[in-house]
C-alpha cells in the first residue's frame, strides 16, 4: 500500500510542478520565442543565431530581437558573426529597411543603452 501512496504523491507533485512551470515567466518567454520563430518560418540555424545573439548582446529575452532592429545593427558592428547571416535575418524579420535606419542606429546595446 505504501508504494501506491508514494507513487500518487509523486504524480501529484509532478503535476503541480508542471503547472507552476507553465505559469513562470521563463516558460512564457520561451513560448513567445518559439511562436515568433514559427510565425517567421525560421530554420534551425536562424533560431540558433538568435539565441547566440541574445547571449552575446546580453539581452534579457531572445524575443527582444524580433521587435528591435538595433540588436542586429549592434551585432553587425560588434560581434564576430558573418554580415550575410545578419542581413538575411534582418530581411526575414523586418523586411527591407531604409538605409537611413541602419546607418543611424545606435551602436550601443539596445537594452542597456
Amino acid at each position: 500500500m505504501l508504494p501506491i501512496i508514494l507513487a500518487g504523491v509523486l504524480v501529484l507533485g509532478l503535476v503541480v510542478a508542471w503547472s507552476l512551470l507553465r505559469q513562470s515567466r521563463w516558460y512564457q518567454h520561451r513560448q513567445l520565442f518559439h511562436q515568433l520563430c514559427q510565425l517567421h518560418r525560421l530554420d534551425r540555424s536562424s533560431r540558433r543565431l538568435l539565441r547566440r545573439l541574445k547571449e552575446q548582446l546580453q539581452l534579457p529575452y531572445a524575443a527582444w530581437i524580433f521587435v528591435d532592429p538595433r540588436c542586429l545593427n549592434v551585432a553587425r558592428k560588434q560581434l564576430d558573426i558573418p554580415a550575410s547571416q545578419l542581413l538575411q535575418l534582418q530581411r526575414t524579420l523586418f523586411g527591407e529597411l531604409p538605409t537611413s535606419v541602419t546607418e543611424h542606429a545606435s551602436a550601443k546595446n539596445p537594452v542597456t543603452g
